[in-house]
């Protein structure tokens, strides 16, 4: 019978010399190849990579570039309209806002020379505005213009005329007559603004809101504003005059509240300000 071996024998390798595996130059560390400098360098770009990509930071990266590329059509879209100076560009907004307001000044110059007998186009040329945006710049413009100084004109010939001493005693007592007496220069600047700064032919405020709020011509509401305020073609010139003045009576009244409300504002943040100073 084989003699039957313990487990420590059963396990022992099958030669005398112990340490013949260790000794092994095989196995040995010198024996297991090492990366060459182009190999190093890339387990480190590896590791270096592997580590950004599972970082916050590497999110928030990615995020962006998923949003830029959304954001590129509308940039190469922005881009094509600076370039052909196409007006509806957010960049070439500005210059054509300030551009629409000259023209609107540049009319309403030249039609107020002409009403009061002025040669036709002697202010020169103004191009017509293209869409409403165009349309409320050059409107802005043409009625600013002439309104501005003459509202401060009637506002100082409201204060300076003498209108008996007792009646001038009132206005200067009381906030409310003062405030009518304001409205009532404004409206009169107003009124004298739309008469002479703008053609017989040209829409009035009226037209414009009729345009804006879709009031057919045809409605019994369209019929009214078409007959008493807004202009229209077969007007005849001394009635589309009245229109106007009309129209621009209220309008002035507007513009003067307006401009006294962006004073107060002013003033007020003025204020402000210098107490945060202080």
């Amino acid at each position: 019978m084989a003699e039957e071996l313990t487990f420590e024998e059963s396990i022992r390798p099958p030669f005398e010399n112990q340490g013949a595996i260790e000794n092994d130059p095989f196995f040995s560390a010198d024996a297991i190849p090492r990366p060459n400098p182009e190999e190093q360098s890339y387990i480190k770009d590896k590791t270096v990579r592997n580590k950004y990509e599972g970082s916050p930071t590497y999110t928030k990266d990615l995020e962006n570039e998923i949003t830029d590329d959304i954001n590129i059509p509308s940039q190469e879209e922005e881009e094509e309209k600076i370039n052909n100076r196409d007006p509806s560009g957010w960049v070439n907004i500005f210059d054509d806002s300030v551009m629409q307001l000259y023209y609107g000044a540049k009319k309403g110059v030249g039609e107020t020379g002409e009403t009061f007998g002025a040669p036709e186009g002697w202010a020169g040329y103004s191009p017509d505005p293209e869409g409403v945006r165009q349309s409320l710049l050059q409107g802005l413009g043409q009625y600013g213009t002439i309104f501005i100084p003459a509202n401060m004109g009637t506002q100082a010939a409201a204060r300076a005329i003498p209108i008996g001493a007792k009646i001038t005693s009132l206005f200067k007592k009381s906030s409310r007559l003062k405030i009518v007496q304001r409205y009532m220069a404004a409206m009169t600047a107003g009124a004298a603004t739309d008469a002479v700064a703008f053609d017989y032919t040209d829409p009035n405020a009226v037209n414009f809101l009729m345009g804006i709020t879709g009031i057919s011509e045809h409605s019994t509401t369209g019929v009214f504003l078409n007959k008493w305020l807004a202009t229209n073609p077969d007007d005849l010139e001394a009635w589309a005059r009245a229109k106007s003045a009309f129209t621009g009576a209220l309008t002035g009244a507007l513009f003067d509240s307006t401009f006294r409300l962006l004073g107060f504002g002013y003033k007020f943040s003025s204020r402000k300000l210098e107490e945060m100073r202080e």
